[in-house]
C-alpha cells in the first residue's frame, strides 16, 4: 500500500531555508556546517545539499545524501523529499535543531514544531513513562518524546521515509555513534541505572516499578 509523507516546515520565528528545482529533490534546512572546509550557512548550505543530490535517480541521490550528510561539521537540521515521494531527515550529532515525525491515517507527517505534527495527526496522547522521565532530567532519552505517537530524530541520525516500500517504511541510519548503544548487552545496564535514579530522586512515588520494568529505559 502506497503512503505519503508530507513535510510541514514553519518558519514564522525562526527562518529555514528551501532550495527545490524541476525533477529534483526539495531540501529544507536550517543552520550552519562545515563541508570540506568550506562554510556553508542558510540558504547556502540547503543549495549546495540539493546540488549534490541532483543524481540520475533517486537511488544515487540518497546514496549521495548518506555520503555527504556524515561529513556536514557544525549546528543544522535538513528535510529532503524526492519528487516520488522518498524522503530522507537527518540532524547533526548534538540535534541542535530538532526534527519530529508521527504517524497520520495515511502515512507520515515531519515537522520541527509540535503544532505541524497535531495538524496532521490529531490529538495526541501523553506517554506516561516519558513524561516522568522528563519531570526527572529534564528531557526524553531516544527516539521518544511526550506523547505516544510522535518521535524525534535522534542526534547523528539519518532517517529514510520511502512510502512506495511495501515491506519497510521506516529506516533508521546512526551515522555518528553514540558512546552508549542500545546493544543487548547494555539493556539491561541501561534498565538498572534508570531504575536506581527513579528511587533515589522520587522515593514517594506509588508504583515505581511500573515505570522502570517496561525495558525502554
Amino acid at each position: 500500500m502506497c503512503q505519503t509523507c508530507e513535510v510541514l516546515i514553519h518558519d514564522s520565528y525562526v527562518p529555514w531555508f528551501r532550495s527545490e528545482a524541476k525533477s529534483a529533490p526539495i531540501v529544507y534546512g536550517r543552520g550552519y556546517a562545515f563541508m570540506n572546509d568550506v562554510f556553508l550557512s542558510g540558504q547556502t548550505l540547503v543549495d549546495g545539499l540539493q546540488a549534490t543530490l541532483c543524481q540520475e535517480n533517486v537511488e544515487h541521490g540518497i546514496e549521495a545524501a548518506k555520503r555527504t550528510i556524515p561529513v556536514l561539521n557544525g549546528c543544522w537540521a535538513l528535510v529532503a523529499q524526492w519528487p516520488n515521494g522518498q524522503t530522507l531527515v537527518a540532524v547533526d550529532r548534538s540535534r541542535s535543531i530538532p526534527l519530529l515525525y508521527a504517524t497520520t491515517t495515511n502515512g507520515y507527517v515531519i515537522s520541527n514544531t509540535i503544532k505541524g505534527i497535531t495538524t496532521k495527526a490529531g490529538d495526541l496522547v501523553i506517554d506516561d513513562v516519558c513524561a516522568l522521565e522528563f519531570l526527572l532530567s529534564g528531557y526524553t532519552s531516544g527516539k521518544q518524546t511526550l506523547f505516544e505517537t510522535v518521535s524525534q530524530v535522534q542526534p547523528g541520525e539519518i532517517v529514510q521515509f520511502d512510502p512506495l516500500s511495501s515491506s519497510t517504511v521506516l529506516t533508521h541510519v546512526q551515522y555518528f555513534a553514540r558512546a552508549w548503544g542500545r546493544t543487548p548487552q547494555n539493556a539491561n545496564r541501561n534498565l538498572t541505572h534508570s531504575r536506581s535514579i527513579l528511587y533515589i530522586l522520587s522515593p514517594n512515588i506509588e508504583g515505581r516499578d511500573e515505570f522502570t520494568t517496561d525495558g525502554r529505559a
